[in-house]
């Protein structure tokens, strides 16, 4: 485990028209360039903190994390705040002693679709692709902030599949019950969504 340093609301360079987002850097004391985890929360406006538990988990094992505000409630329904922690993630990270060439991108429910979102339209980064993308408790048969379109999506027919979310114990966050027909209910996501793998997708659910 690894000390780390905590920097708040650092300002997000590149962010859109209105007021600038903010990120906080959780940076361990380890010998760099170290990965580097971009970790987006869920629904809601500006709940970096909410993060803060699992970022500060993460910055111990040895990597740089970087937590962003971002609004769900914008116009854009947060795309270009996004967008712009990633640039800043993108530009920023080797001075903050993190190697640029390996950012992995997080995110936790609406931000987990997110960041799967980049990883399977790489064209709204201009073709940039993370090094992996953690996805925990999402959903992914609504639209992307990111890309504009489900990452789950599936023309109808006889193969389509459909995703339902499931109660859990603790809302707001739903986690999705996966099933398609003849298929049965639960498994891992990859077996319906296969091009998750490709894109280097490992997704987190309550089983």
């Amino acid at each position: 485990m690894h000390e780390i340093t905590v920097t708040r609301d650092v300002p997000c360079t590149g962010t859109a028209d209105g007021p600038r987002q903010h990120l906080d850097v959780y940076a361990p004391s380890a010998d760099g360039p170290v990965p580097v985890v971009l970790l987006w929360h869920g629904l809601g406006p500006d709940e970096k903190d909410v993060m803060g538990a699992l970022a500060e988990r993460i910055a111990r094992e040895g990597l740089l994390v970087l937590v962003p505000d971002w609004r769900s409630d914008a116009p854009d329904s947060g795309r270009s705040h996004l967008l712009a922690s990633l640039a800043h993630a993108r530009e920023h990270a080797a001075a903050l002693g993190g190697d640029p060439e390996r950012l992995v991108l997080a995110g936790w429910s609406a931000g987990a679709g997110a960041a799967v979102g980049v990883a399977l339209r790489p064209d709204v980064v201009a073709g940039w692709r993370p090094t992996a993308v953690v996805a925990v408790a999402g959903r992914y048969d609504v639209p992307a902030r990111t890309a504009g379109r489900a990452a789950g999506h599936r023309p109808r027919g006889r193969h389509h599949v459909r995703v339902r979310p499931r109660p859990r114990e603790m809302p707001p966050f739903p986690l999705p019950r996966r099933h398609a027909r003849g298929a049965p209910r639960g498994g891992p996501l990859r077996e319906y969504f296969p091009e998750f793998g490709s894109a280097g997708v490992t997704t987190i659910e309550r089983g």
